[in-house]
């Protein structure tokens, strides 16, 4: 009887355990590295500036509502430098396939996963090359 409670008490731990590993692996948010060529551009995440330059890392996180600058789960990091084309990178978020792990399958291993983000992921590192914007010239 003693060991029947036992294995059962084990079994419920690691269903516990389990739960969410998405979430307990990869967390909430995550780190995307930012370069171009030049470097120095000013980086833009949604319509809001990141108060950072290329080369860095930008921590985001993983589940991202939609507004006017960007989709439902969708990152738009736009790159400014003076001389240069504003630079648009789309970062659309990709199924996480470690969030099948999960001990629970007919749809309750989201119960966790899902609503904080953690079934999504994201390009790890994003590389631009920018272009010189074309000069006014007068019309003659």
């Amino acid at each position: 009887m003693i060991n029947r409670l036992i294995k059962i008490s084990i079994i419920l731990f690691a269903v516990f355990l389990l739960n969410s590993c998405a979430t307990m692996f990869f967390g909430t948010s995550q780190k995307v590295s930012l370069t171009s060529t030049p470097a120095g551009a000013v980086v833009y995440i949604n319509g809001v500036a990141s108060n950072k330059q290329t080369p860095c890392e930008v921590s985001i996180k993983r589940k991202v509502k939609p507004t006017e600058h960007n989709g439902k789960n969708q990152y738009n990091y736009v790159l400014k430098k003076n001389g240069y084309q504003d630079y648009l990178v789309t970062d659309n978020a990709k199924f996480n396939y470690v969030s099948l792990l999960n001990i629970y399958w007919l749809g309750l291993p989201y119960i966790l996963d899902g609503p904080d983000g953690a079934i999504w992921k994201y390009v790890k590192t994003q590389n631009v090359n920018l272009l010189v914007a074309a000069k006014n010239t007068p019309n003659n």
